[in-house]
């Protein structure tokens, strides 16, 4: 939480206690408008949870630094969501690496479920088209005007 109480900062991998975090902090402090991320990614169901709540909770989302792979499915339940100049945000194919506690059927199934929810949260069609098209091993960091132009992101600050 921000000195200010303002700001909650979620960093690292994302997994469901970031969102137990979160809701915890939300309920003690009447005064967050804003969700900081910084994280390569994490378990996708985890990205949803926190979803969820920032949108539930209408708070703003902003990118300082990074934000990949699970983060953008977190970041674009934002309000607002805006990216440093020299933030970056990366996109890429999902890849199963362990057990879940749900069962998945189908990994592109998966990745249609938040291509849709990125489309309800105002993304370009066009953009969406590309938001998988790299393998799990690279990532795809589309510059800031791409990024503003598809709906992303709603503005930049220094």
């Amino acid at each position: 939480l921000s000195a200010d109480g303002t700001r909650v900062y979620i960093n690292g991998d994302l997994d469901f206690t970031h969102n137990t975090d979160l809701l915890t902090l939300l309920s003690r402090h009447d005064t967050i408008t804003t969700v900081e991320l910084a994280s390569n990614g994490g378990l996708v169901f985890a990205a949803r949870a926190l979803a969820l709540n920032i949108e539930k909770h209408q708070l703003d989302t902003h990118v300082n630094s990074f934000c990949n792979s699970a983060c953008p499915i977190a970041f674009m339940a934002g309000k607002q969501r805006t990216l440093r100049a020299t933030g970056k945000i990366g996109f890429h194919q999902y890849k199963l690496e362990r057990l879940q506690p749900l069962q998945i059927k189908s990994i592109k199934a998966e990745q249609e479920k938040d291509r849709a929810y990125f489309f309800r949260r105002g993304v370009d069609e066009q953009f969406l088209d590309q938001l998988y098209q790299s393998r799990h091993e690279t990532i795809w960091q589309p510059d800031r005007k791409l990024l503003l132009q598809a709906g992303v992101i709603h503005r930049t600050v220094e």
